[in-house]
This record gives C-alpha cells, structure tokens and sequence, in this order.
C-alpha cells in the first residue's frame, strides 16, 4: 500500500473511533429533502421522488457509499406533506452497513397572501447498524511465516446487528422577496437523532450524537433583454454541526451558486469540513444536470465530482455523486378535497419557478 493511502486510511479510521458514529452528508443536499429536514415534505406541488447515491474515494481499497432514496406528496386534506425513505451507508467494503427506513409528516402553515409558509417536520423510524465479522481479520490469526491461517479466539458479540428507533425534526421557512412572488428565500433548521439511539453492537453506551443544520438559499430568477433565455440563480449555504460539546466533534460548511433554466443546470459549490478542530478537509464540489420536462411531470438528473483541495488530499479518487429527481406537479393522494383540503389549497403559495423553470 502506498504511503499516502497509508496516511488516509489512518486518519479516517482514528475519526471513526473517535467520533462515536456520525451521519453522512450528501453535497447535493437539497436533492433528498427528507433527509435534509423532515419540514421540507411536501413542499413541492405534487409527488417529489428523488435518489441520491454518494461513491467517495473509490481509489482506495474499501468502499464508502452512501444512498438515500425518498418520497413525499403535498396532502391539503392533511395540511402539510407526508413522505417515505430509506437510506443505507456502507463503511469498509460492507464491514459496517447503516440502513433506516422511516415515515415523515410535516404540519404547513402559509402567511397571508400567499406571501410564504412555515412548515414543521417530524420524520421517525427504524434505524439499524450492522457489521459482517466474517470479514474481519484479528492479529491472533496471523502466523509469522505462513500469513493467515489460525481462526481467532477474540469473543465476538452474540449478533451482528442492532435495531433501534431514531427520529429527526425540523421547522422550514420560506418568503417571498418581491412583489412579483417570483424571488423567494429559503431557510431552515434541522436536529437529527433527536433520540440519541444507542447502536452499538457489543452492548458499549455508545449513543449517536444528534446532527444539526442550519441552511438557506435565495431563488432569483433573471430575464435578459432579448428574453431568448431566462434562467434562475441559486445561491445557497448550509452548516451541520455533530457531536457531544456545543463546539461539535463535526463541523461541515458548504456555501455555493447554482444556475439553471429549463433545460439545463450546475454549480459549485465549496465544503469545508473539521474534526476535533484540528483535522480539517476542504473540497470543490461542482455539477452539472438535464432537466427533461413532460406534460405534469420533470425529471432531472445531476451529476457531481468532489475534489479535495485541502492538505489532506491524497490518491484517493475523489468523490462521484449522482443524483435523479421527479415531480408531479397534480399528484394528490387524496383527490377528493375536504373543506380543510380546499382551505389549504387555495391560500398555499406556490414556490415553482415560473416557465416551468427549476431551481437546483
């Protein structure tokens, strides 16, 4: 193994055990709303489908990949947004696997003249960690001259994995800037494993550490003169905090510009992340989409490179993200609106950009 794949996998192991676990995050955060803030379901017009799957460093030996599949749908007889999702993470060429599956409701309250709405989440489920010992190898199996040939005599745990219940919250805010209603900000505060579920597998009092975030974004749209190209711009900022102090043992930014018409779009977008205050990894992220429109419904589809800038930059192949969107504008679970349905349906804003234009 070379000596900076050596030095890589050091660090990334000694944060693993020293972080008592920690979640990943997606540069395309705004992609898997669900995952970002139980707040945002529903708060597209219609069903909102989205995949996300994150392959970091795949010049290394092992694999780190994480993906995030989710949906949500605008319900008026509810008066707010229900979704479902699932994501799974892999650590370690499937050494540690992370898998969740939860329900997600959000209460949505719309300002006076469909100036904006507040909206309040709460997402929950089942939550499970496992490791495939199978795979793992102990100093007790190594023979000075043959290599590996003797089984362990380590005591390994009765079961491979632990089930536990987790839950996240969060309160979204959006307004709209002009009198046009076509400028709007976005911004939110989410707390994930609000639960601090304990999923350690040898019965250790290893609990996850709650996940703050703290994000905005302005949507402006621009119509040059001659009118040929109208497009929007996205400039946007997030900060997650992790870990069991106030200064947290995870500190990631991400601020960035994104540009998009109705066809095409991308951006970049800068991460900078810290661990113990001390060790600390800065990243360019950028990405380029299609958007291919259709009668009710857009897709997109996005893809992402991360390259590290920092001075932990090593030979580790970066990182590849892909993301797949689609939103039906008039879907409904329940079509047949109640006098609260109706209410809700007529005093809602409506956040898409105008022309059909999406904002990334």
């Amino acid at each position: 193994m070379h000596l900076r794949k050596f030095i890589f996998l050091f660090f990334f192991c000694l944060k693993g055990i020293l972080s008592f676990g920690q979640d990943p995050v997606f540069s395309h955060y705004c992609k898997d709303k669900l995952y970002l803030n139980p707040a945002l379901a529903g708060a597209d017009q219609g069903l909102y489908a989205s995949t996300v799957v994150r392959y970091q460093w795949p010049g290394i030996t092992s694999d780190f990949v994480t993906k995030g599949v989710s949906l949500s749908s605008y319900e008026p007889n509810l008066s707010g947004g229900i979704g479902v999702s699932f994501m799974e993470n892999v650590e370690g060429e499937g050494y540690q696997k992370t898998i969740e599956t939860s329900i997600t409701y959000a209460y949505r309250i719309p300002f006076q003249h469909r100036r904006g709405d507040i909206s309040f989440g709460l997402r929950g489920g089942l939550l499970i960690r496992s490791i495939d010992f199978s795979k793992l190898t102990f100093s007790d199996q190594y023979d000075p001259v043959n290599g590996l040939i003797y089984p362990t005599q380590a005591e390994l745990p009765a079961q491979e994995y632990v089930k536990v219940f987790n839950a996240n919250t969060g309160i979204n805010l959006r307004w709209f800037t002009s009198k046009q209603k076509n400028t709007y900000i976005n911004a939110g505060i989410s707390a994930s494993n609000i639960t601090r579920p304990r999923f350690s597998i040898m019965n250790l009092e290893s609990r996850l550490p709650v996940r703050y975030t703290i994000y905005t974004s302005m949507f402006i749209p621009i119509h040059p003169t001659s009118g040929r190209f109208n497009y929007g711009v996205t400039p946007l900022f997030s900060y997650t905090t992790q870990g069991y102090n106030l200064n947290g043992e995870m500190k990631l930014a991400m601020a960035g510009i994104q540009i998009s018409n109705s066809n095409i779009g991308g951006g970049v977008i800068y991460r900078s992340a810290t661990f113990y205050n001390s060790l600390k990894r800065e990243s360019v992220f950028s990405n380029f989409g299609l958007y291919f429109n259709r009668p009710k419904v857009v897709y997109h589809f996005s893809y992402g490179y991360e390259v590290t800038i920092s001075k932990l930059a090593t030979n580790s192949g970066g990182t590849h993200e892909i993301a797949l969107t689609a939103n039906w504008d008039s879907f409904m679970i329940f079509h047949k609106l109640n006098s609260i349905g109706k209410r809700r349906l007529k005093h809602c804003p409506d956040f898409r950009p105008e022309g059909g234009l999406k904002s990334l």
